[in-house]
Order: structure tokens, then C-alpha cells, then sequence
């Protein structure tokens, strides 16, 4: 029996979901963030549950030959990342084999192909959503502390993440607020005026929101100078957002310097994306799983394909000229009125439809028939069960499914499988130095449902 407070060397067997050591005491399993795979610690236990201990490194007695120096300073403070301290080679198998047993578990059959790697390990996002808050005194922007809603101030040089231009961004919006004294919002409280600070990057402009708890942002002109003065283009938002929420954008955006649009070129396909519609954070990693999609669909050559959770449709407009018509169902509406449009800047409006609406309501009232192909790329929580029924009771023949979450792809490949089989998964390395993979799964219906 142990107890909280005590300390214990022991050796790391294997990685966790987290990318977290994996040791056992007395027949019972230990989760040590930081360990690694083959090193021997020094441990003290933070807490005890009846299946599982849960401990911190004291001391690395025997490091492994995977652990590497970390690239940011504050990265054993703060929560932005989980694997900095591991080999990118290393980090790479950890997904692939989270991935494997996720699907295992699911009694999923299917095979998991290694974890591609991403062209850009650090400065690879192109967006971020950074909370700003106060410390000792003054305002800030940093990440959250793993488990806690405790702020850790970015290093001088920033998030290791970020390009140099969206660091500089954030630094020059902390900059105002503090010049300016604007108050930062508490969350115990419910006061204060600036809540988080968004920043996308296009190809040809920095798109800069910032969130605030009240109805206007206050010495917007100074915000405005201070962006100007980096010399990169720049638009500028202010989002209003009073609810007592982790949600991090509200309903209401109003535009103070530029139109809040970035533009970029997906695989051929030319995107404006306004502040609150969603795009895959790694550029370089989108374009390979989009192209894979592509040829996936160009392959099977359907009549028609449903772009279930389809956003503003990029995957759409690449894989339109390979199928008679697409309808891509979004139920965002800035979404779809940035779909419409995108469709019509590439000349799709007569192949895709933008269908606003609930993927669950919309594909069960009207279901895919033999000539169709689905693309599933849901959120983290996974597909609504009754999307996967519709599909399943279907004749629909194949399916590409986009994941963010290992365990809730495994948990909607089981219902699939009943009628699919899993040709085959890739991880694709999305969020490089995190325990975060996207990953893509081919299906074919099965012989005996044809």
C-alpha cells in the first residue's frame, strides 16, 4: 500500500496515451508524466485511486537514449505541449501505437500504418487561441498549466509552436493592454474586459481577434498602431463574448481594420476563412491527408460523395472534379456562407451543395445510396451514433473517415466495421511535441453486404 508523499524508484515500461511513463508497484499500474519508456526514476506519488497511481519525477536515474532537451524553456510548466522531451522518431511510434491499441480495445481489426511525420516539428501552427491573463501585476499571454486554468507566461521569444509573426502579434497586444491598463478578465469573478486573443495566418494576411468581455474593445486604435507597426499584413476583430464559458469565441464578430478573412491555397483549392470557421492547424499535414482523400475518391470514382462535417468545404472543391455532385452538410453558418463562396471562387457552385444543418438529421432523412462516398471528419467527440447507423444501414460503398481522437475513431470503426472493412489507418503527425494525431481510415463495404 502507498500512500500520497512517498517516493519509489522505479522502472518505466512503456508509454500512456499521453505520452506519459508507465510503471507498475505491487501489481498496480503508475502514471508518471515525463518518464520515458526504459528509464529508471526516482517518483513521488501525488495520487491514489483504487485502479491506478498517479506519481511525479523526482530524479532521472536512468535516462533513455529517446530523451531529448526541450526546445522551450517553460516546458515542463506549461500544458501547451506533452513531448518535447522525447525524439521525434520516438514520438511518431507512440501515436502509431496509441492508435493500435485504441482500435484493439474496440476489437477493431485493423492494422495501423506508421505515424507519417510532419515537414515542420516546431513553428508549424497556423492558428492560435491564447488566454490572456494577470500576473504579478501585469497582463500576459501564455498557455494553461496541464490540469489547472493557471496561465503560464510565454518565454521572451514565445510559443516554440508559433511563427515568429504570431508571437510578435500576441507580444504587441499585451504591449497595448498593459500601456493602456485594460483590465483582463477573471474567471472566478466574471470581470474584466480581455478574455483571449485569436490569431490566424493565411497566405496573404495575419487575421488578429481579440476577445473581449464587454461591447466594445477598448483603445482599439492603439491595437490597431501597434499591429501596423510590425510590418506584416494584418487584419483586426473584436469578438464579444460575456458568457460565463470555456468557450472561447461568442456569436457577435465586428471587423475594426481589414474584413477578418484570411485567404490560403489548400492542394490547389483557394480558401477565405473567416475568425470562427474551422481549419486544420498544420498546413503541411493537411494537404497530404486532403490529397489522400482525394486520390481515395478518385480511385473509387462515386456518382456522388457526402462531406459529412465538411466545414467550409476545402475537401469538397478537391475532390469535385472526380464525382458528379457533393453535398457537404456544416453547421456552422459562417461555415457554410464561406463554403458557398468558396465553391463559387473555384468553380464548383454547380457540382457542391452547402447544406446547413445537424450531419445526424441530414443523413438520416436522406441516406447514402450505392453510388455515394462519405468523408467523416467529425469533431472530437466522434461521429453521432445515428450518422453511423444511417451509413451502416446504407448501400453506400466507401467511406474515408478524418479523425482528431484515437479512442472515439475506434469506438465509430466498431459500428462501421459491422458492415465495412477497414482497408486502411494512418496517423498523420497534426500537432507535432503533443500527445494530439489526426488520422485517416479507408473503407470498403463488405462482400457479404454489397
Amino acid at each position: 500500500m502507498v500512500n500520497i508523499g512517498d517516493i519509489l524508484e522505479l522502472n518505466i515500461e512503456s508509454s500512456g496515451m499521453d505520452g506519459e511513463g508507465v510503471a507498475r508497484h505491487d501489481g498496480q499500474v503508475v502514471f508518471i508524466p515525463y518518464a520515458l519508456e526504459g528509464e529508471t526514476v526516482k517518483a513521488q506519488i501525488v495520487k491514489v485511486n483504487k485502479k491506478f497511481i498517479f506519481a511525479k519525477v523526482i530524479k532521472v536515474l536512468k535516462p533513455s537514449s529517446m530523451r531529448v532537451k526541450p526546445a522551450c524553456p517553460i516546458f515542463f510548466k506549461c500544458g501547451g505541449c506533452d513531448m518535447q522531451h522525447i525524439d521525434y522518431e520516438h514520438q511518431l511510434n507512440i501515436k502509431r501505437r496509441n492508435v493500435q491499441s485504441c482500435l484493439d480495445k474496440a476489437h477493431v481489426d485493423a492494422s495501423v500504418a506508421p505515424t507519417v511525420p510532419s515537414p515542420k516539428v516546431l513553428a508549424y501552427r497556423n492558428k492560435a487561441q491564447v488566454p490572456i491573463a494577470t500576473t504579478s501585476g501585469y497582463a500576459c499571454a501564455g498557455y494553461y498549466r496541464s490540469g489547472t486554468h493557471d496561465i503560464v507566461p510565454f518565454p521572451p521569444e514565445g510559443c516554440a509552436l508559433h511563427d515568429k509573426a504570431t508571437n510578435d502579434i500576441l507580444a504587441a497586444l499585451t504591449e497595448v493592454i498593459n500601456e493602456q491598463n485594460i483590465s483582463v478578465y477573471d474567471e472566478t469573478s466574471g470581470r474584466g474586459v480581455i478574455r483571449h486573443a485569436v490569431v490566424r495566418r493565411g497566405d496573404d494576411c495575419y487575421a488578429v481577434t481579440v476577445v473581449v468581455n464587454s461591447d466594445t474593445l477598448p483603445h482599439a486604435d492603439k491595437f490597431k498602431q501597434k499591429l501596423q507597426d510590425l510590418g506584416v499584413p494584418i487584419s483586426l476583430s473584436v469578438n464579444i463574448n460575456k458568457a460565463d464559458t470555456n468557450v472561447i469565441l461568442g456569436k457577435s464578430t465586428r471587423y475594426l481594420y481589414g474584413d477578418g478573412e484570411i485567404t490560403c491555397n489548400i492542394c490547389g483549392v483557394k480558401a477565405s476563412v473567416s475568425p470562427q470557421s474551422f481549419m486544420q492547424i498544420n498546413d503541411d499535414i493537411c494537404a497530404a491527408i486532403y490529397t489522400r482523400v482525394a486520390q481515395f475518391v478518385n480511385e473509387c470514382r462515386p456518382d456522388a460523395v457526402v462531406d459529412a462535417y465538411g466545414g467550409i468545404g476545402v475537401i469538397s472543391n478537391l475532390i469535385a472534379p472526380y464525382c458528379k455532385s457533393v453535398k457537404c452538410i456544416e453547421i456552422v453558418p459562417s461555415a457554410i456562407a464561406d463554403g458557398k463562396r468558396l465553391a463559387a471562387a473555384n468553380g464548383n457552385s454547380n457540382i457542391i451543395d452547402n447544406v446547413l444543418g445537424d450531419c445526424a438529421e441530414v443523413i438520416t432523412r436522406t441516406p447514402p445510396d450505392e453510388n455515394t462516398l462519405v468523408i467523416l471528419d467529425p469533431p472530437r467527440k466522434g461521429c453521432d451514433k445515428a450518422v453511423l447507423d444511417a451509413i451502416v444501414a446504407s448501400k453506400c460503398r466507401y467511406v474515408a473517415y478524418i479523425s482528431c481522437n484515437p479512442a472515439t475513431l475506434a469506438r465509430d470503426l466498431a459500428i462501421l466495421a459491422t458492415a465495412y472493412k477497414v482497408s486502411s489507418v494512418t496517423p498523420y503527425d497534426m500537432f507535432p511535441m503533443t500527445k494530439h494525431v489526426e488520422t485517416l481510415c479507408l473503407l470498403e463495404k463488405s462482400c457479404k453486404y454489397s
